[in-house]
């Protein structure tokens, strides 16, 4: 029964009852519903007459032919004419869609012969106990039936829907929709708990259990993943090709907000990739350091002012100069191999590494900031800039 603050009453009938209930202000953006049960044939003439009045565009029907039995209020076939009281009802078109029918009907006024056309969306995927199995099919409904609604002449005018009774799915339905308009429109996704309390407070068992409830968190959290998707935000989500992970399943969608939204839609892989590439990679570095190969100063040969080069896997040279001319002291001890890295060079990450958002932290990674110079550095003889040993022959020394 629906509550006396917002029902729809009949305003040229006798009796101007009928079991339907407006759905107003959800969100901002929803458009206004009205829910009613699945006409039967006693009612047939007071149904079409509300949609009259109401001058309904878009009509739901969220039964399948099997639930529908016998009461089917509307023609099934192009040619046929249903009368129901004042207004003669016929079908213009008829289209089979996934997950559900589109039908073109008309209704004329049998007196002054004006006529309208409702588009009748019925889905027929929704079973006769419990939910869907997954959303996917019922957002994809929902979305075409926004774009319906869009198209009407007046957006304020109500779209109409009923299931068997006009609760439990009817409720879930208008939830969603106006929770998916909400999305649509740029304002985010709303606390359904409290739109939920909304919707409950304009007819009575609107939502009925709390599997139904919770399906509308799954069908709001999945369309969010995909809308999210679609704007290029996140990387990894649902599509409406997918279904949800049932109760029982382990899967679920597994996502990475630092990859998401620093290294934008191509995420580490690829970044590493293309370091890989131009050869930046701690893998190349160490391999290019293994393949040099080690030079020992003191064994190059030099004659006349030619360095031989001898094929070993050791390079070795020689110096033999004329006894006039200064000796050249060897400093192997000063010169580093290529083989040889700086202790620091070993602490610091490579580049991949740093990439990466799991291996990212606060703490130094270097010594580098821990080292203090003291006296002993400037004492001590080491370093290139020392002066080995002194020659009177040569005037630099």
């Amino acid at each position: 029964m629906p509550y006396d603050s917002n029902r729809v009453k009949l305003i040229s009938a006798k009796d101007d009852y009928i079991n339907a209930s407006y759905l107003k202000d959800m969100c901002p953006s929803s458009p206004v519903f009205v829910i009613t049960q699945s006409p039967l044939p006693a009612t047939f003439s007071d149904f079409w007459l509300m949609v009259w009045e109401q001058q309904v565009e878009t009509l739901i029907c969220l039964l399948s032919d099997t639930e529908l039995k016998s009461h089917v209020y509307f023609p099934k076939e192009r040619g046929q004419v249903l009368t129901c009281g004042a207004y003669e009802i016929s079908l213009h078109n008829h289209k089979e869609k996934n997950g559900f029918v589109e039908r073109m009907i008309n209704i004329t006024h049998i007196k002054n012969r004006t006529s309208r056309v409702v588009v009748h969306l019925q889905f027929t995927q929704w079973p006769s106990s419990g939910v869907p199995q997954s959303p996917a099919p019922l957002l994809q409904f929902i979305s075409d039936v926004i774009s319906y609604q869009k198209q009407q002449r007046n957006l304020l005018r109500p779209v109409v829907v009923h299931c068997s009774a006009g609760i439990g799915r009817s409720g879930c339905f208008c939830l969603i929709t106006a929770l998916v308009t909400e999305m649509n429109s740029g304002h985010g996704p709303r606390d359904v708990a409290q739109i939920a309390g909304t919707v409950s407070q304009q007819r009575k068992f609107l939502i009925q259990e709390k599997e139904q409830l919770k399906f509308c968190y799954d069908a709001v959290l999945y369309y969010a993943q995909d809308l999210l998707m679609r704007r290029g935000i996140l990387t990894t989500r649902a599509s409406f090709d997918d279904k949800l992970p049932g109760s029982g399943s382990t899967n679920s969608h597994v996502r990475h907000p630092s990859e998401d939204f620093i290294l934008g839609s191509g995420g580490l892989a690829k970044l590493q990739s293309g370091i890989a590439k131009m050869g930046l990679s701690s893998e190349n570095e160490k391999d290019i350091s293994k393949s040099e190969p080690s030079v020992n100063k003191s064994s190059l040969p030099v004659s006349n002012g030619n360095i031989s080069v001898e094929n070993s896997t050791e390079i070795s040279t020689t110096v033999t100069k004329p006894s006039s001319e200064p000796t050249i002291i060897s400093t192997d001890a000063e010169t580093p191999t290529a083989d040889k890295k700086d202790p620091i060079d070993k602490n610091l990450p490579s580049i991949t590494s740093l990439l990466d958002p799991s291996n990212f932290t606060l703490d130094s990674t270097s010594s580098l900031a821990k080292r203090k110079i003291t006296k002993e550095n400037f004492a001590s003889s080491k370093g290139s800039l020392s002066t080995s040993s002194s020659d009177s022959a040569d005037p630099l020394s």
